[in-house]
């Protein structure tokens, strides 16, 4: 009976020694896949007739689409802030992850009234004032989110809200860089989206510790109806 329990506990020796190697191995693998690949790329903006029209070309958005491992990611702490300045939304594209609070502050001598009626997130700031404490919305759905003020029809601006926290926007000279940790190695889609061109996508092959270059080039349409905007599934 001694040898018995002496040989069961050799034998839960043997298999927790196996299950530990196992772990070993996989967190091997996954920190292999974990360590971040970087895709670096331009962005080349043209009106209708193929002209460069890059005036605004730093509102556009890269971003991946949605991911197929089921990944949950964290909210960070630091509260991303919409500003109304000279009668304008600062910025005027803002991504977001899911789930984020996003604060707005009236920085002009007069009133506001930030709103927006759109499916993925309908809200009324009502008015406030410079000085008033910035008001906090948070966006639990994934898609474009149409921001307006009621006093100044001019103003507009977008919050596009996704589900993962892989995206950059571009700087003014169109260029624009990813940090892909944890994505594990294969098949991505790539996308550019601007307001006025909607979204452009590119599927990528990726591989661990891989620097890639993706370019898009992208054209401008002035009479895209801004409530139809929306976002790759």
């Amino acid at each position: 009976m001694s040898s018995l329990r002496s040989f069961s506990r050799e034998l839960q020796r043997k298999i927790m020694a196996k299950f530990l190697a196992f772990l070993l191995i996989f967190n091997f693998c996954y920190s292999n896949y974990s360590n971040a690949s970087t895709l670096n790329g331009k962005i080349i903006l043209k009106n209708s007739k193929g002209e460069l029209e890059n005036s605004d070309i730093e509102t556009t958005l890269i971003y991946i689409a949605p991911l197929k491992n089921n990944q949950k990611f964290s909210i960070s702490k630091l509260v991303p802030k919409m500003e109304q300045k000279d009668k304008a939304f600062i910025p005027l594209v803002m991504p977001i992850l899911v789930n984020s609070t996003v604060e707005f502050n009236n920085l002009d001598p007069y009133m506001h009234n930030v709103f927006s009626t759109s499916e993925t997130k309908s809200f009324d700031l009502g008015l406030y004032k410079l000085g008033d404490k910035g008001k906090k919305i948070k966006f639990d759905k994934k898609g474009i989110v149409n921001i307006y003020c009621n006093i100044h029809e001019q103003m507009l601006g977008f919050i596009v809200v996704l589900d993962n926290p892989y995206f950059s926007m571009a700087n003014k000279n169109g260029e624009y860089s990813l940090n892909l940790e944890k994505i594990p190695p294969g098949k991505i889609r790539v996308v550019a989206w601007h307001r006025f061109s909607g979204q452009q996508i590119q599927e990528v092959d990726l591989k661990s510790n891989e620097i890639k270059n993706i370019n898009f080039e992208l054209t401008k349409n002035e009479n895209v109806d801004m409530d139809k905007l929306k976002l790759l599934n």
